[in-house]
């Protein structure tokens, strides 16, 4: 079992992988990262336990930010690529 600091650290490396991102925690604003970093927020709050708040500590954002990018992400369909993000992410953990 890996704790939620492990998901969400392998939420951002297979993100920045599929995105071709160097650094999603970056205060870089164009879509594509914007896109991206709106993603892990989603993934994190769907497979961890994680607050609005602690989601947004990592990423050096306000709550709402992350509020607003899930709602942003749950309105788009993107089940393949949540899926193929979360199929990365239990390769970076191991399993």
């Amino acid at each position: 079992m890996h704790t939620d600091w492990e998901i969400s650290h392998a939420i951002v490396e297979a993100i920045e992988r599929a995105f071709g991102i160097m650094d999603l925690q970056s205060k870089t604003r164009t879509k594509r990262v914007a896109d991206a970093r709106q993603l892990a927020y989603f993934l994190m709050r769907e497979h961890t336990k994680m607050s609005y708040p602690d989601i947004a500590l990592m990423f050096d954002r306000d709550h709402a930010t992350v509020f607003k990018g899930v709602k942003v992400v749950q309105g788009k369909g993107i089940i393949n690529l949540k899926s193929r993000i979360m199929h990365d992410v239990e390769i970076i953990l191991g399993g």
